[in-house]
C-alpha cells in the first residue's frame, strides 16, 4: 500500500494518531516521544512508507528515517534480536537444490550468498565472519 497518498487514515495508523494526540496534549513540555509511539511508527512506516507515516502521525521524517535504519536520533543503536544459528537438516546422500544465505549487518550493509545443487569450494563460515567483523 505504499502508493499515493493515504487519503483516509486506516484504522491501526489512526489509532496510533489519536494515542500520540493525546499524549501530546498531556505532556510536560519538551518532553521525547515515549519509545512505544515510536516503535508503532516504525511498524506502520514499514507497510506505508516514511514519509505518509511521518505526516500522518506528525512526525519528523528525518527521526523516523532514522529509526528505520535501527539508528535512534541520538546515534545509539535500536535494540535488536540477537543473530541466531540454524542448523541446516541436509544429510550426506541427500540430494542438493540450490540455496542461499543472506545476512544483513547493523549497517544496512547485505550479503547474499547463493550456490547451487553442485558441490562448490566456498568457505561459506569465512565468508560470513568476515561480514560480521565489518566495522559499520
Amino acid at each position: 500500500m505504499r502508493q499515493g497518498k493515504l487519503k483516509e487514515l486506516p484504522g491501526k495508523v489512526q489509532e496510533v494518531r489519536e494515542a500520540l494526540e493525546r499524549w501530546r496534549r498531556t505532556r510536560p513540555k519538551r518532553s521525547a516521544i515515549p519509545e512505544k509511539y515510536w516503535q508503532s511508527a516504525v511498524r506502520l512506516a514499514k507497510e506505508y512508507g516514511v514519509s505518509q507515516t511521518a505526516n500522518a502521525l506528525r512526525l519528523n521524517y528525518g527521526d523516523l528515517k532514522k529509526r528505520m535504519q535501527g539508528v535512534r536520533g541520538e546515534g545509539l543503536p535500536v535494540p535488536v534480536a540477537e543473530p541466531t544459528f540454524v542448523e541446516l537438516g541436509w544429510q550426506p546422500g541427500m540430494p542438493r537444490a540450490p540455496w542461499a544465505v543472506e545476512m544483513e549487518h547493523r549497517s544496512g550493509a547485505k550479503l547474499k550468498i547463493v550456490l547451487g545443487g553442485q558441490a562448490e569450494a566456498v568457505d561459506v563460515v569465512a565468508l560470513s565472519e568476515a561480514f560480521w567483523r565489518q566495522k559499520p
